[in-house]
């Protein structure tokens, strides 16, 4: 008869671990599912990964299946390894690993067992490990279903039998270290090795109750107050987080010229979509606003100058920089709450292939092949262009949120210099035409200088083909920010 081991990895909290010593980078979940979708395309014969559902508030939960698809299955063993605490995921992944590795041992593990791993089964706590909230029942469903599915016969847990003697117990010990870190493809493709090198001064900084809403910040030594780098992460206001700096800004390379630097997570759409918010957008835009009047609040403690605070972000962290930049200040004088009074203006935006505008007419008219925004303003489709025809269709039931979610509706003769690079262009950047990439073109950028230039704002755009030497949002945030006056 097929025995089923259920294992549960225990270990101490990654969080009470940091907490006694100066923060130092911890496993992220854009790193965690880069992983695993990594070895999946480079174990493909012996590696299977499915999503088992959502955890998390829109977190979907794995489960990886390693075996040796040349032995049939019915020859096998089935084990099944699962982490329900924060720590244990990293054990889980370096026991992952070396299941997947040319280890003799591992080998001949593959071909007489079918290994079942779920690596996180609480992605909210490991990967937020401040959110109060807690997924135990549903990750006690989670298993209940793998188990049924694959009709286990016997559990062996390792939480209260650590010294249990099967011999995938002695593996799992011998081979799950605590210390794992994602394979050098992962690391390199989300710069973690910089994210190590360069501990934010405060992590995880709550601006909000959502459990998102937190933000890093690097404080540069200096006697005088000093400016700041604000940066907004990418991924279409539904993935990666605030770590995502660290692949385009060399946050150490700031605090040597003496800018601090702050990165925030957000809301978000797939959050607003679930409390029924509409548009979704604004979640992630009100919280861009929020972090921003947080930080500033925070600046007699901190030693930041106020004055002197940039925006940054690359694709919809550029617009929702652009959105801070153009709005009104959006600071109450009259509230009862100190955070709220502080402004949400900043010197100067740098950003790297954002939107500034949301409008589908206004786009198609840009660019004939535009697919962008529908998403942001609640419409539902497996890619841009299913979400983008009806949004296009429906426009004009959208002119009011366009108006205060749309960057350059808010365009004005005060609002700060802005400028933007783009990086894709293969023909030079004509309104009207299609473009390689609609969504990130310098056409897009070339417009908002159209519509700032005649009110007087400085919009610089650049592009690979625009004949001027290249630069990047490093060098135009340093030269800026360092001539800046107090």
């Amino acid at each position: 008869m097929n025995k089923i081991f259920f294992v549960l990895l225990g270990l101490l909290s990654p969080l009470q671990a940091q907490e006694k010593r100066a923060p130092m980078h911890r496993l992220t979940w854009e790193e965690y599912a880069g992983t695993l979708a990594h070895w999946r395309k480079a174990f493909p014969k012996v590696a299977v990964l499915e999503s088992r559902g959502m955890s998390g508030q829109n977190m979907p939960v794995y489960l990886l299946k390693v075996t040796d698809p040349t032995v049939k299955n019915t020859d096998k063993q089935v084990c099944l390894v699962t982490a329900t605490k924060n720590a244990d995921t990293l054990r889980a992944m370096a026991f992952t690993e070396w299941c997947l590795s040319d280890d003799s041992a591992a080998v001949e593990l593959r071909k007489k067992q079918i290994v079942l791993i779920m690596p996180c089964l609480n992605p909210l706590a490991m990967f937020y490990p401040r959110a109060e909230a807690t997924e135990n029942e549903e990750a006690s469903d989670w298993v209940r279903a793998v188990i049924e599915e694959h009709h286990p016969v016997e559990q062996v847990d390792l939480v209260s039998a650590s010294s249990a003697n099967s011999v995938l117990a002695q593996m799992i010990r011998a081979c799950a270290s605590s210390n794992w870190t994602p394979p050098a493809e992962v690391r390199r493709l989300y710069a973690t090795d910089e994210a190590h090198a360069t501990p934010a001064t405060v992590a995880d900084v709550l601006y909000g109750p959502h459990f998102r809403q937190t933000m890093d910040v690097w404080l540069a030594k200096s006697e005088k107050p000093t400016p700041v780098v604000f940066y907004i992460h990418g991924g279409g206001w539904g993935a990666q987080d605030k770590t995502d700096i660290h692949q385009h800004l060399d946050v150490r390379a700031f605090l040597d010229a003496g800018i601090a630097v702050a990165s925030i997570n957000y809301r978000f759409l797939a959050d607003a979509n679930a409390a029924k918010v509409s548009p979704p957008l604004q979640w992630p835009l009100k919280d861009a606003a929020r972090a921003l009047q947080h930080l500033r609040s925070k600046a007699g403690e901190w030693n930041l100058d106020k004055t002197r605070i940039a925006a940054s972000g690359v694709s919809a962290g550029g617009c929702s920089s652009l959105w801070l930049a153009m709005h009104d200040d959006m600071a109450d004088a009259k509230s009862a709450d100190p955070i709220a009074r502080e402004s949400t203006r900043v010197l100067f935006t740098v950003t790297k292939a954002p939107q500034p505008s949301l409008d589908p007419k206004q786009l198609v008219e840009w660019i004939p092949n535009s697919e962008y925004g529908g998403h942001a303003f609640g419409y539902v489709g497996k890619t841009r262009k299913e979400t983008f025809a009806p949004f296009l269709a429906n426009r004009e039931k959208h002119l009011a949120d366009l108006h205060k979610w749309s960057p350059m509706f808010h365009a004005s003769a005060d609002d700060p210099f802005a400028v933007i690079l783009t990086t894709k262009e293969d023909k030079p950047p004509v309104k009207g035409e299609p473009q390689k990439d609609p969504t990130h073109s310098a056409v897009l950028g070339l417009m908002l200088q159209d519509a700032l230039t005649p009110l007087g704002v400085k919009c610089e755009v650049r592009h690979p083909l625009d004949g001027k030497p290249e630069t990047t949002m490093q060098e135009v945030l340093l030269q800026h920010l360092k001539s800046s006056k107090p």
